[in-house]
């Protein structure tokens, strides 16, 4: 598998607690998905991304949480079915994407939490995202063929599991790449049609993986803002002290 490019961004924050400063860092990883004709495959669909040691946090950082989100849109732009038999006939159809998770270097239970999360907020009933539903029976002539979706109408439907923090922290507090993305597979059923109901569409779809590190860090050459003031303070003192010697003088 080819290891994807990676968008990585880090944002600190800095309190001061006292005479001690403690300070909240985030690292950022994202990978996209581009929009392409599904179905979404581990080759399309998986980022490489760095596990904490290895994403560019000072040394000593203390790892005190990860978060991971998985974020996806599908678009149904045209559906067309056909009836390719020699009589008439009735039918119900119904067309809908599911997901699965490429989840297999993660901590256990991360992988099947994600997923959970894409079925339960894409709103489907059949899947995880339903995009056409007909219920009601729909009688057609021979090699009659019926539209139901134009391109300039697609039906859309998005699948978002939000931040979910991962069930084992420590694990990723370790140097090293993981994979982790999404497939999707996109369903069609028919109920009646006698086997010769022939259906014709075109489905869409992309989304975004995210992983972000909190952190304290450690190491690092800039002076901490507590110690800057210690220091700012002793010169302050010494510069006093020099003053009144001289004047003694």
């Amino acid at each position: 598998m080819n290891q994807k490019a990676l968008r990585v961004a880090v944002a600190f924050g800095i309190s001061i607690i006292g005479t001690g400063a403690a300070r909240a860092a985030q690292i950022v990883q994202t990978f996209d998905v581009a929009l392409s004709t599904l179905e979404i495959t581990s080759a399309n669909g998986d980022g490489t991304f760095n596990y904490f040691l290895s994403s560019g946090a000072p040394a000593g950082s203390i790892l005190t949480g990860v978060e991971l989100e998985i974020s996806t849109d599908v678009q149904l732009d045209s559906l067309s079915v056909k009836n390719t038999a020699a009589q008439g006939q009735s039918f119900e159809y119904k067309t809908y994407e599911d997901f699965l998770v490429d989840s297999s270097t993660l901590p256990s239970g991360d992988g099947s939490n994600l997923l959970s999360g894409l079925e339960a907020n894409g709103g489907g009933v059949y899947g995880a995202i339903d995009l056409f539903i007909q219920k009601t029976p729909v009688f057609y002539n021979s090699q009659q063929t019926i539209n139901w979706v134009v391109s300039n109408s697609p039906i859309t439907g998005s699948s978002d599991t939000g931040l979910l923090e991962s069930v084992n922290v420590g694990a990723y507090d370790r140097t090293g790449t993981f994979t982790l993305g999404f497939e999707t597979l996109t369903t069609e059923t028919f109920s009646g049609g006698g086997g010769n109901t022939q259906a014709t569409q075109v489905t869409k779809g992309d989304g975004t993986v995210t992983v972000i590190y909190d952190y304290i860090p450690g190491d690092s050459s800039a002076p901490e803002p507590a110690s800057i003031a210690m220091i700012g303070a002793a010169l302050i003192g010494l510069s006093l002290f020099a003053r009144r010697k001289v004047q003694n003088r």
